[in-house]
């Protein structure tokens, strides 16, 4: 086949039309996908795995072999099994709360009925433990699906953590059968004011040594069962 010079001015011209084209198209290139015909306008690069797939990161043999590391470079140590990125100046593990920065002083404190959750002395949040007023004598109450600042009133009251059961608060409707036992009177409590009138029967008197046909005789000190003469 014979080429003549215009044929070889029009392939000429071709080859570098093309060669411009194929430049453009890598400079507007700024995006790379993998896995995927598309790419992420806000990602320089997008890995699009098909859901069983991971990351292999760089292995190196030892992370102080990398020369002039740069800030931001990644790196899987193959001598101690971790991954470290780059700051500034030191390599950082991932993951292990290591580094340049200065670690946290994180501490819980009670302020009146303010608990707070300080980094040092920077209360980084603040939260009420409870609802209401705060006042000298207040419980908490847990009402409404929250506790609560309340004061005991009506049967049972309380005052500076002290309860108090009010005078003739406790009835008999309020007390369960067989509740009140000897072990929870205390001794010599119970005086003469206290029992009602015809509420002791022979009945509840114990038989304190008596033996048939004996009385009860007072002997100058306390009663005793006797024999009358």
């Amino acid at each position: 086949m014979l080429i003549t010079t215009r044929h070889r001015k029009r392939s000429f011209i071709l080859t570098i039309g093309l060669i411009l084209i194929l430049n453009l198209y890598a400079q507007a290139q700024n995006e790379v996908a993998i896995g995927s015909a598309t790419t992420k306008a806000n990602a320089i690069l997008w890995l699009n795995g098909n859901g069983s797939q991971g990351l292999i990161l760089p292995v190196v043999t030892n992370k102080s072999a990398v020369a002039n590391p740069d800030a931001g470079m990644i790196v899987y140590d193959n001598s101690d099994n971790k991954v470290w990125y780059r700051n500034t100046t030191t390599w950082v593990e991932v993951g292990g709360g290591t580094g340049s920065g200065t670690p946290a002083n994180l501490n819980l404190q009670l302020s009146g009925n303010q608990l707070s959750l300080r980094d040092g002395t920077t209360v980084l949040n603040s939260v009420p433990v409870a609802g209401g007023t705060q006042a000298n004598g207040a419980f908490l109450v847990f009402q409404g699906g929250a506790w609560q600042f309340a004061s005991l009133s009506g049967d049972v009251t309380g005052v500076n953590g002290t309860i108090t059961i009010t005078n003739n608060a406790v009835t008999t409707t309020k007390l369960a059968d067989n509740a009140v036992t000897s072990a929870k009177i205390v001794d010599a409590t119970i005086t003469g004011a206290d029992i009602a009138n015809n509420t002791i029967t022979p009945n509840k008197l114990a038989q304190g040594g008596a033996t048939n046909n004996q009385v009860l005789e007072w002997n100058g000190t306390a009663w005793v069962p006797a024999t009358l003469a």
